[in-house]
């Protein structure tokens, strides 16, 4: 400020300095709030986006726990039939040919039953698949 302004102009200048920061920081803080609520409303679309995404991963990754369960249930359930199948079948050969009848008939009926068995589960896993797609495409 000059020497030459008196008390009066050297406290109006102030004032009307004073008002004008205040103006500006005004103006600043309204800037800043709106840029912070949209930064806010951008981090929680991500954080929604990233729980939908993880929660469809995981529900895939039980999906796959369970397949890989039931496939392990359904080798070891075949490999015991299988192993029931030969020890029985030796021993049926042996008494068939004793009695005379043949067994072609009854262990193919036996057969038919394990495979029809094993094809409902795996259609019931079908399903069940194409279920939880169609849930984590309605969640995403």
């Amino acid at each position: 400020m000059s020497d030459n302004m008196n008390d009066g102009q050297k406290k109006a200048f102030e004032d009307a300095v004073n008002e004008k920061v205040e103006i500006i920081r005004g103006e600043l803080r309204e800037e800043m709030n709106s840029k912070l609520a949209d930064f806010k409303e951008e981090l929680i679309a991500q954080f929604e986006a990233r729980m939908r995404a993880s929660t469809c991963d995981l529900a895939s990754l039980q999906r796959r726990e369970m397949n890989a369960a039931k496939q392990s249930q359904i080798s070891d359930s075949l490999e015991v039939g299988d192993r029931m199948n030969r020890e029985v079948g030796t021993n049926d050969a042996e008494m068939y040919k004793e009695v005379g009848t043949n067994d072609a008939e009854i262990n193919k009926c036996e057969m038919n039953k394990k495979v029809s068995s094993i094809a409902d589960i795996l259609e019931n896993h079908h399903t069940k698949k194409k279920r939880s797609r169609t849930t984590c495409k309605r969640l995403a």
